[in-house]
C-alpha cells in the first residue's frame, strides 16, 4: 500500500525536482517510507514532499518560480519530522514566514487550518497522512 502511494505521489508530481529520486530510492531499497506528506501547490506545479523520520534528516526545499517579468520568487520550505514551515521567502510581507510550524497536532487549531500560504508567490502548503491521501484519490 505504501509503495503504491509512492507511485501515486510520483505520478502526481509535476515540477518538484528531487522528490522522485527520493521516492524511487526508498522504495527500491525497502527503506523507511514516510507516513506524513507536505502537499505543495503553486500556479504551475504541485507535488508531495515527505516528512523525514529523524531530525537529522530534516531538510529545506528551495522552491523557485520564474515570473513573467523574469524575476524570481523564492520560498524556502523547511520540512522536519514534526511538520513544515516557511523558513524564508523573497516576498515583501513575510506573512508566510510568520505563520509558524504546521503539524498534524496543530492543523485544526491554526487560524489558516491545514495551510501555510504565501499570497504574493501563490504558494500553498498543507499536511496529509498517507491514509488521507489514499482516501482523497479513492484508494
Amino acid at each position: 500500500m505504501k509503495r503504491r502511494l509512492l507511485a501515486l505521489a510520483a505520478a502526481l508530481l509535476l515540477a518538484l525536482p528531487g522528490f522522485v529520486a527520493f521516492a524511487e530510492s526508498s522504495a527500491e531499497a525497502g527503506a523507511w517510507v514516510p507516513t506524513v506528506w507536505v502537499y505543495v501547490k503553486t500556479d504551475t506545479a504541485e507535488g508531495f514532499l515527505p516528512l523525514p523520520e529523524d531530525e537529522a534528516d530534516s531538510y529545506t526545499y528551495p522552491l523557485t518560480q520564474v515570473r513573467a517579468d523574469g524575476t524570481h520568487a523564492v520560498n524556502n520550505i523547511r520540512v522536519t519530522p514534526e511538520g513544515v514551515f516557511m523558513e524564508s521567502a523573497t516576498c515583501d510581507s513575510q506573512d508566510c514566514v510568520h505563520q509558524g510550524v504546521l503539524t498534524l497536532a496543530n492543523r485544526e487549531l491554526r487560524p489558516l487550518g491545514n495551510f501555510i500560504i504565501c499570497l504574493p508567490h501563490r504558494v500553498w502548503l498543507s499536511l496529509y497522512t498517507t491514509e488521507e491521501i489514499l482516501s482523497l484519490f479513492g484508494q
